[in-house]
């Protein structure tokens, strides 16, 4: 509920009703369940990434549903990221897919969750967002080491039915 209520703080836009849903951050080392129990990442409106030149970085951009009803054909996209003079990071660097679930059965040892696990990375791709769910999203980002250094900036575009939601992506380049 907490999750939700920051999600709803965050993407609510003035006038334009109350948000089915919004997007939330967090490291690609949190494992992020669909229920978001224990979820501790940051809702925000920008994913911020810092990388060296010829390494790649990931990040996990997560799809939280605040919606009483299943959202059918949710897309994402990541545009090219621009930084200084103009320099680019373009498409061929940067890889967008969504985490898929594996069902786990109960072992005969203790564990804290058993159910849906979160684990494979699937293409990109035309995905459902369960009711009152979150959906992570798997961003790794490639730095070519001839790319300059600074700061470079794009946008991950989402599409869920009627909702469009744009996330900033921020990238520091060290040399």
């Amino acid at each position: 509920a907490g999750l939700r209520l920051r999600v709803y703080g965050v993407w609510k836009e003035e006038g334009a009703g109350d948000p089915r849903l919004g997007l939330a951050c967090c490291s690609p080392m949190t494992k992020v369940f669909r229920s978001g129990d224990g979820f501790a990442g940051e809702v925000a409106r920008e994913v911020r990434l810092s990388v060296a030149r010829n390494e790649a970085e990931s990040a996990q951009i997560v799809v939280v549903s605040l919606a009483e009803e299943d959202i059918a054909g949710c897309t994402a996209q990541v545009e090219d990221l621009v930084g200084p003079g103009g320099a680019r990071i373009g498409a061929q660097n940067l890889h967008l897919r969504v985490v898929g679930y594996v069902k786990t059965a109960e072992p005969k040892y203790a564990t804290a969750v058993v159910g849906e696990w979160p684990d494979p990375l699937l293409p990109n791709g035309v995905f459902t967002l369960p009711t009152r769910q979150l959906q992570p999203l798997w961003l790794t980002v490639r730095v070519p080491e001839d790319a300059a250094p600074g700061d470079y900036r794009g946008t991950l575009a989402l599409t869920a039915g009627q909702d469009n939601l744009q996330l900033g992506v921020r990238l520091h380049v060290y040399p």
